[in-house]
C-alpha cells in the first residue's frame, strides 16, 4: 500500500519540458569557468533558494524515492544488451549501496544544502532531457547524483571544497569525477541557473512525496 501510494503521488504531471525551456531562455546566459574543478556563477548574485519544511533527512529520502522510481521503471537491463551505448555515467555493475543511504553518505560528509538535492533533480532532469542515450536506472544513478550535487553544492553552497573532496564522498577518483562533471555540463549545455518557479515545482514534488510516505 505505501508503494502504491508512492507510486500516486509521482505519477503528477510533469512540468512540460518547454516550459522548463522557456524559464531557462528568460534568465541572461550564465558564464561559467571549468578551471580546477571549479564552477564559477555568472556575475550577478544567485537567488538564496528556499528549502522549505522539509528536513534533510526527509528530502534525502524524497529524492531518492523519485529516483527509485525511475530506476525500476529503466529495468537493470545493460544497454549493450538493448543494443545501446553505455555512457560514462555508466557503472560496470549497479553499486550495492541504495540511492538514500549513498545520499546520507554524500550529505554527511559534504554537508550540503538542502537546496542542492532539489537542484540536483533539476539537473538531471535536463541532462536526460537533452540525452536520449542517458537513462536513470540503477547502473547510472549514483554517478549522476554525484555530479549533479557537486555541480549544484559549487553554484549553490560555493563552499570551497574541490573535486576530490566530492570524489572521495561518492567513492570515484578525481580524474573520473572531474570528466563527468565536464561531460555533464557540456550536455546541459552549462546551464546551472534555476528559476525559483522551477525550483518550486521540484521542491513541491518533494514535499508531496514526504506526505505520501
Amino acid at each position: 500500500q505505501q508503494q502504491q501510494q508512492q507510486q500516486q503521488t509521482l505519477q503528477q504531471p510533469r512540468m512540460p519540458a518547454r516550459a522548463k525551456e522557456e524559464e531557462t531562455q528568460q534568465q541572461p546566459r550564465e558564464r561559467h569557468q571549468h578551471q580546477l574543478g571549479r564552477v564559477e556563477p555568472a556575475e550577478a548574485e544567485v537567488p538564496r533558494l528556499v528549502g522549505g519544511n522539509l528536513t534533510g533527512c526527509q528530502l534525502v529520502g524524497a529524492v531518492a524515492i523519485i529516483l527509485n522510481v525511475h530506476c525500476a521503471r529503466a529495468g537493470r537491463v545493460v544497454p549493450s544488451k538493448r543494443g545501446e551505448r553505455p555512457s560514462p555515467f555508466h557503472s560496470p555493475c549497479e553499486p550495492e549501496l541504495s540511492i538514500r543511504d549513498y545520499l546520507m553518505q554524500i550529505r554527511k560528509l559534504l554537508r550540503c544544502s538542502r537546496e542542492c538535492f532539489v537542484l540536483a533533480l533539476v539537473y538531471i532532469d535536463r541532462l536526460v532531457e537533452r540525452c536520449p542515450d542517458i537513462a536513470i536506472s540503477g547502473l547510472t544513478v549514483h554517478r549522476l547524483l554525484l555530479t549533479s550535487v557537486c555541480l549544484a553544492a559549487k553554484f549553490q553552497d560555493d563552499k570551497g571544497e574541490d573535486n576530490a573532496d566530492y570524489a572521495r564522498a561518492g567513492g570515484l577518483s578525481t580524474k573520473e569525477l572531474n570528466d563527468l562533471e565536464l561531460l555533464f555540463l557540456k550536455r546541459i549545455d552549462w546551464k546551472l541557473h534555476v528559476s525559483q518557479k522551477v525550483y518550486e515545482w521540484y521542491r513541491e514534488l518533494a514535499c508531496m512525496v514526504v506526505s505520501g510516505a
